[in-house]
């Protein structure tokens, strides 16, 4: 017996369900604006929704590449940053190694030969 009545809300809720679909038939598609109220929202709807994805493809899309681009960008500059830093950290004690390579460096040109030396050498040979 159940079967062979409905409650008066799934025949209401069908009776609108059938009322919604009959406005989907025969629609102009040429003139939208004398579509019923459903068939419009759902125009609407569609558009928006197929606006929303081109959007999202030309200009949104584009932007991922750009992003990425940045945090690689982003990691460079970060390295650099480290290795400059480092060097500014560390700059007494390279100034200080400068000046101790200098030294060396003039003890060595004075054990080498002066220019008559050198002469005396060359003759010598």
């Amino acid at each position: 017996m159940a079967s062979e009545s409905q409650s008066p809300r799934a025949a209401n809720a069908s009776n609108q369900l059938t009322q919604i679909a009959d406005q989907f038939k025969n629609l102009d598609t040429s003139q939208p604006a004398t579509w019923p109220l459903y068939p419009q929202v759902l125009l609407y709807l569609l558009t928006v929704a197929a606006v929303l994805v081109a959007g999202w493809f030309l200009f949104l899309k584009s932007g991922g590449d750009d992003l990425a681009a940045a945090v690689e960008k982003e990691s460079a500059l970060k390295s650099t940053y480290v290795d400059k830093y480092t060097q500014a950290v560390n700059l007494d004690a390279l100034q200080e190694q400068r000046k101790q390579v200098q030294q060396y460096v003039i003890q060595l040109e004075k054990q080498l030969p002066s220019k008559a030396e050198m002469d005396a050498l060359l003759s010598d040979i």
